[in-house]
């Protein structure tokens, strides 16, 4: 969790007007649920959270914001 905190704050810091940042994270559904949970309400862009479907394709999961 202290990994995704810190990705998250450098891209505030790096791109101040990103608003959505989408996320294909490589990772147990637990541990992308912990990323939204602690991103920062009022200062953090939009997480919009990707999973992988039964075809090997893409699909937006679940969309994080204030």
């Amino acid at each position: 969790m202290r990994d995704s905190r810190q990705l998250l704050a450098l891209v505030e810091q790096c791109l101040p007007r990103v608003c959505t940042l989408h996320v294909l994270a490589a990772v147990p559904a637990p541990a992308a649920v912990n990323m939204g949970r602690c991103r920062p309400r009022t200062i953090s862009p939009t997480l919009v959270m990707y999973q992988r479907t039964d075809t090997d394709t893409f699909e937006a999961a679940v969309e994080i914001t204030e």
